[in-house]
């Protein structure tokens, strides 16, 4: 990945994209078949060829999938969005962004 299309220098690189949002995976578990899952939604546009946050979310869900993609999948959709506070421990690196209310 091009430091071009890095947002803001500083991010890390996420899990993966789906358009112009980026996905970060703060935790995954597995406990009795239940996949528990925290991830991160940042929200970003492109301007004059540099990727620029907007704003960004953390979720919290479970379901029984079989795979971690598919859980975090279903967190991204029907999870619970976390307080600002407890997001901003789980991803420390995205609290100088606007956070989705």
């Amino acid at each position: 990945m091009d430091s071009k299309s890095q947002p803001n220098e500083l991010l890390p690189a996420p899990m993966f994209k789906q358009g112009n949002r980026w996905v970060y995976d703060g935790r995954y578990t597995n406990c009795q078949g239940y996949n528990i899952v925290i991830v991160a939604s940042v929200y970003t546009c492109e301007k004059d060829g540099v990727t620029e946050v907007i704003d960004w979310a953390a979720y919290i869900g479970a379901d029984t999938s079989s795979k971690e993609i598919y859980a975090i999948e279903y967190t991204l959709k029907y999870g619970n969005k976390l307080s600002k506070a407890d997001a901003e421990y789980f991803f420390p690196f995205l609290v100088k962004y606007a956070y989705r209310y």
